[in-house]
């Protein structure tokens, strides 16, 4: 479990914008690889069945009204069956019957149908020119054959529906990774002003802007920025006002110092003099620098 927590770590993106569209993105994929398949488990097949049997239908009917008529009858029932179904029918002599010895998978549910409707022997197969249905039916003294548009067994929906899916799922994406660049944008721009101010660099162009919550989290921010500056103004009025008003004093011992006569004592007082004197001056230069800080710059160490 501890492996696997580790590697889902290693494979989730890590920032905000990657994370959020994940969450966004895997719940629509699922939905429609679940479309898809109840699709063509459910209605896809329905619509096939209902196709082949409609279309075999069809076939067992001019072959029952063929079987047994004359010469005269098949050529009337023949043009009548073209006009109205738009099949091409035609007949053949019996030795030119092409037995089907492998059924072909793709019309499984059409051959299926005919077989259940028809007692004389047929067969099914695929053009190769323009590939429409070609259907032979063995009568007593002919063939009849019957070719139809495969449209009549195959439902040009599928890529219309397979298009649909595709494109709906890249507009998303699309919206989503534009949608999701402008609310992460603003948590940038405030990470950017976090850290800038953390090394002396302040913006003051930032303004609070995106979502409710990224704007009161900004809020938050120039507020604590304002009271850090608050501090740090402060802090250094407090340290060049005591630097100050240390200099008269000290200003005074040495004066003292130099009117001393005893020179053993008064050298030994000058060192801690000077000694004061330097926290003096490092008091005021840190005062003076507070408020602006050395750029940074690249040192060998």
């Amino acid at each position: 479990m501890n492996r696997i927590t580790q590697l889902l770590k290693h494979i989730l993106p890590t920032s905000l914008f990657g994370r959020s569209l994940l969450i966004l993105v895997v719940p629509t994929v699922l939905i429609q690889l679940v479309a898809i398949y109840i699709f063509y488990e459910r209605h896809w097949d329905s619509i096939v069945r209902n196709m082949s049997a409609s279309l075999a239908g069809e076939v067992a009917m001019l072959v029952h009204e063929t079987h047994l008529a004359n010469e005269s009858e098949r050529l009337y029932r023949k043009e009548l069956f073209e006009e109205i179904s738009g099949m091409q029918i035609f007949f053949t002599s019996l030795d030119r019957f092409h037995p089907m010895e492998t059924p072909d998978p793709r019309f499984k549910d059409f051959i299926y149908q005919l077989d259940k409707r028809l007692k004389q022997d047929f067969s099914v197969r695929q053009l190769d020119g323009n590939g429409d249905i070609h259907i032979e039916v063995k009568l007593k003294d002919t063939v009849l054959v019957v070719e139809v548009s495969k449209k009549r067994l195959v439902s040009t929906t599928t890529l219309i529906f397979v298009i649909w899916v595709i494109g709906s799922s890249f507009i998303l994406l699309v919206i989503a990774v534009v949608f999701l660049r402008n609310q992460v944008r603003p948590i940038t721009h405030l990470a950017a002003a976090a850290e800038g101010f953390g090394l002396g660099q302040d913006d003051p162009t930032f303004r609070p802007y995106g979502a409710r919550e990224v704007r009161q989290a900004a809020r938050a921010f120039l507020t604590m920025r304002s009271r850090i500056k608050r501090q740090m103004e402060t802090r250094t009025t407090m340290l060049s006002g005591i630097s100050h008003d240390l200099r008269t004093p000290l200003t005074r011992m040495k004066l003292q110092l130099a009117m001393l006569e005893d020179k053993e004592a008064a050298e030994a007082l000058q060192g801690d003099v000077e000694e004061m004197q330097r926290l003096i001056d490092a008091f005021l230069d840190v005062a003076r620098g507070d408020a602006e800080t050395a750029e940074s710059e690249l040192t060998d160490p």
